[in-house]
């Protein structure tokens, strides 16, 4: 039963997609006609920060950086890999106090508050609140239980990077269209409900079972 459960949560694993070089990412931005429009806005709104002229990133480009992050290619564009290009290194670089992809996020130690607290403290900063406006607008069919598209996993990944969002992953639904919503997120983006608790559920049954049966043994077998 042990071996039975441990199958179960190794299939639950959700394989990405793996990284390609920035050439051939930036090409395919660029053949895009959405984020081919989007990279040239980020281009021109983080012009200061890309060539080094800036310590800090500014407001409009960490904008510019969330609305390319949430297009498939542009996403892709950001995670890539520099590899021995020292160009591209040299960018990354400059633009890691705006946003860096390699980056590890770090969750609030603190206990779990209410998931509109969470969201008020999201919102009253216009990054988190840009980024939560997009996990919104392209999550509708994850909201509605139907499917979580590539772009509603990109913008999930956008909002809990953001240092304001830290209570918004683990934060304590109290009503209803919260849970279901989590539920939903769960399920569908990270596949827990569809594996992990499924398997629980098959595993907890066959102990209910085994137990059934030992309680059957011992009162009318001897």
């Amino acid at each position: 039963m042990l071996l039975y459960l441990l199958l179960c949560l190794h299939s639950s694993g959700v394989t990405a997609r793996v990284n390609n070089t920035c050439d051939v990412l930036l090409k395919e931005c660029t053949d895009t006609l959405h984020c081919g429009m989007v990279l040239h806005s980020y281009r021109i709104s983080c012009q200061k920060e890309r060539y080094g002229l800036v310590g800090n990133c500014s407001e409009i480009c960490r904008r510019s950086i969330i609305d390319l992050t949430t297009t498939h290619e542009g996403y892709d564009y950001l995670h890539c890999h520099c590899g021995d290009d020292e160009y591209c290194q040299t960018i990354r670089k400059r633009m890691s106090s705006c946003w860096d992809p390699r980056a590890v996020r770090v969750k609030d130690p603190g206990p779990p508050v209410d998931c509109r607290v969470a969201e008020n403290t999201c919102q009253a900063d216009p990054i988190c609140l840009e980024a939560y406006r997009y996990y919104r607008s392209l999550c509708v069919e994850m909201f509605q239980g139907i499917e979580c598209s590539r772009r509603c996993n990109n913008t999930i990944s956008i909002l809990i990077r953001q240092k304001l969002a830290s209570k918004w992953e683990d934060c304590a639904c109290n009503d209803r269209k919260c849970k279901q919503e989590r539920s939903n997120r769960l399920r569908l983006c990270l596949g827990v409900n569809g594996n992990v608790l499924s398997c629980y559920e098959s595993f907890k049954g066959i102990f209910l079972i085994f137990e059934g049966i030992v309680i059957f043994l011992r009162y009318f077998w001897f």
